[in-house]
């Protein structure tokens, strides 16, 4: 009977990889942004009859790491006018961003209004997104005179500037928690400050209640009509949604307790 041999090669532990291979993966021309923190943010902006409301959580998160809290809206007041903004994403672009962008409009100059501080924005984050594929940043801008106020939101995902007239939700913007209490709690051209801050702290407190990444104190400011810069203590932010979870703890008790009644 013919016998076969079969050679025995080297170990695993020896085999070497092949000189010649080839990476079929695709790979980024340019990077995505820079490595690190970033905000799962719950941002929102509402355009109200006589001002806009800007509320927030404040956690910041480290992938893998650690949390930690730090603002995410903030204020420029200058010679008869202001400049309110509110972000989500990477806190390192929102630095730079900031920089940049204020680094051009001056406290001291009474010449600013809503068009020159988009021109200036759009200008410095257009360069801004030129190194990146991806831009992990969204941001709303509200300026106000003392017969102007304007909101826009730059949309990192997009890299595109638009004008806001209503409610924007950023960081969490497709949390149908969220988009379903939005429908319920703002009416566009309707909606005043005074409901509005109530809406918009109950909305972010929610988020920190029911979305994974969210968290910390809510921060809050608003932008009146005639450049005027406002806000809530922490303790009336605190009252005002044991306000909203009674007021929503009582409409469920009734609908449960009584049912509907059906239309005639």
């Amino acid at each position: 009977m013919e016998e076969h041999f079969i050679k025995k090669g080297p170990s695993i532990a020896k085999l070497k990889r092949p000189i010649n291979t080839f990476d079929l993966r695709p790979r980024r021309r340019y990077p995505s942004g820079p490595l690190g923190a970033r905000s799962m943010s719950a941002v929102i902006s509402m355009v109200c009859t006589d001002g806009v409301v800007l509320a927030a959580d404040k956690q910041i998160t480290v992938p893998g790491y650690f949390k930690y809290h730090k603002t995410k809206i903030d204020g420029l007041e200058g010679k008869g006018w202001t400049v309110a903004y509110a972000y989500a994403g990477s806190p390192d672009l929102m630095k730079e961003a900031t920089e940049r962008i204020f680094g051009k409009i001056k406290p001291d100059n009474p010449n600013i209004d809503p068009n020159m501080v988009r021109a200036v924005a759009e200008t410095e984050l257009e360069t801004m997104g030129y190194r990146f594929t991806e831009f992990d940043l969204d941001l709303i801008l509200v300026t106000t005179t003392a017969t102007e106020i304007e909101t826009v939101r730059f949309a990192g995902s997009r890299k595109a500037f638009y004008a806001t007239t209503g409610i924007e939700i950023l960081g969490v913007g497709e949390s149908s928690l969220l988009t379903y209490l939005a429908s319920l709690l703002y009416e566009q051209g309707k909606t005043d400050i005074s409901f509005g801050v109530l809406a918009a702290t109950y909305m972010v407190e929610k988020a920190k209640e029911y979305i994974d990444g969210c968290g910390g104190d809510t921060d809050l400011l608003i932008v009146k009509k005639g450049n005027q810069l406002d806000t809530w203590s922490f303790v009336d932010r605190v009252a005002s949604y044991i306000r909203m979870r009674k007021a929503e703890a009582t409409a469920i008790r009734d609908i449960v307790t009584h049912g509907t009644v059906p239309s005639q």
